[in-house]
């Protein structure tokens, strides 16, 4: 009897022994309310990056709040760091609700040749995680970067496009991203652009390069079709394209200007450099400084179809300081998309952004009426606190069709 009461005693103290374990362990290991999923908590950058390798990618289980504060120095003590910027899906984010999130850790150049750090803590509930991003003040060569290599007169670079493409049914259709990249006289030599359409789960991917010379600029568009556009204009003493030609292709086309500077003709023409039947022409017409009219004569033999688009404005300007006009990189219809009558809308989305085809609007577009694809399109825009268009949304018949997100490289005055 003394033995089986010994027994008992003993499993009753071995049970509150184990009770007590798993307790403490669940004690010591409770669920958190925000976990780290890739980048790593001290990150370092070189002093002409302008974006981390790594990011930060979590999983929140309650609304989370991003903050971002510099690290004091000797010499300063800002609350924040205006250098540095969260992004998701190319828009500053700093707040949001449960769920998993993964950003880019958008950064200026540092021309200060000290190094600068930041702090990013990132609350969720009871639990916080923390990213401190430190920039050098050299580059990875050790060297201080050229604050005198840019001559350009804006201060605004387009960097990236973040295009998404709505079905009628509100259903997300497809993703497209493109980004741009600059030499160090911040001439645009390459654009990356990929484009996933989510229902089939395929992606494809064009890439760009382009090189300068005096009265000539040369590119090739390569692409996942296995087609490669090898082309070359022809710059005019103003710097404006007057003509293309497609290398290894018969494809040539020539625009007209006014003595305003502005594009009022296009045409495709053959190797005599004649007007070619079987292409394309274009009459654009421009009101008040903006671009209100353009005429597609769809020339086939033995008819001609013609095609109308009309656009009206909004109050918003054109930011004189950005280096490109955001309305050619607009999806409107195949009347604005070949502008420059060639085959490929990339010859006129880039170059005519860039303003190489002459003056751009003053304005940004409001409505777009077009005949061919029996369309009336209106669009709105978000601005940030530098005047600059950060979200552009886009109703094609009532219902929304397109949303664009925009980035930017923003230059000092001391890197003019």
């Amino acid at each position: 009897m003394k033995r089986m009461k010994h027994l008992f005693n003993f499993l009753l103290v071995a049970i509150c022994v184990v009770g007590f374990s798993a307790c403490s362990s669940d004690d010591e290991n409770p669920t958190k309310t925000i976990e780290i999923n890739s980048g790593t908590e001290t990150q370092i950058v070189y002093a002409d990056d302008t974006e981390s390798k790594e990011g930060i990618s979590f999983t929140a289980a309650e609304p989370w709040t991003a903050t971002v504060t510099e690290k004091a120095t000797t010499t300063s003590r800002a609350p924040g760091a205006s250098w540095l910027r969260l992004l998701f899906d190319g828009t500053e984010k700093y707040s949001g609700n449960a769920g998993t999130f993964t950003f880019v850790i958008e950064l200026d150049a540092n021309y200060t040749g000290t190094s600068r750090s930041a702090t990013i803590v990132i609350e969720s509930g009871k639990d916080s995680i923390t990213i401190t991003v430190t920039q050098e003040g050299v580059t990875e060569e050790g060297k201080k970067p050229d604050e005198s290599v840019n001559n350009s007169n804006f201060t605004y670079f387009i960097k990236q496009i973040n295009r998404k493409n709505y079905e009628e049914d509100g259903s997300l259709y497809s993703k497209k991203v493109l980004d741009f990249s600059y030499d160090k006289q911040m001439q645009l030599v390459k654009v990356d652009e990929v484009l996933q359409l989510v229902k089939e789960k395929e992606v494809y991917k064009t890439i760009m390069d382009i090189s300068y010379e005096k009265d000539k600029i040369n590119y090739t568009v390569d692409d996942d079709c296995d087609e490669i556009h090898d082309t070359t204009v022809t710059l005019n003493d103003k710097g404006y394209i007057t003509s293309g030609k497609r290398n290894h292709e018969d494809v040539n086309w020539r625009v007209t200007y006014n003595n305003q500077d502005y594009m009022t003709e296009s045409f495709g023409v053959d190797k005599t450099d004649k007007p070619s039947i079987a292409e394309n022409n274009r009459i654009l017409t421009w009101t008040n400084g903006n671009l209100t009219k353009m005429v597609w004569n769809n020339q086939q033999t033995p008819s001609t179809t013609q095609y109308t688009t009309t656009t009206t404005y909004t109050d918003i300007q054109h930011n004189s300081l950005l280096n490109v006009d955001l309305n050619w990189f607009l999806d409107i219809s195949e009347t604005w998309d070949f502008a420059v009558s060639s085959d490929f809308s990339w010859d006129t989305m880039v170059f005519a952004a860039m303003g190489y085809y002459g003056k751009g609007s003053t304005h940004l577009i409001k409505t777009v009426t077009d005949q061919f694809d029996s369309a009336s399109i209106s669009f709105s825009y978000t601005l940030d606190s530098r005047g600059l268009v950060n979200q552009i949304e886009c109703k094609r018949n009532g219902y929304l069709d397109l949303v664009y997100n925009i980035t930017y490289y923003e230059l000092t005055p001391s890197t003019k």
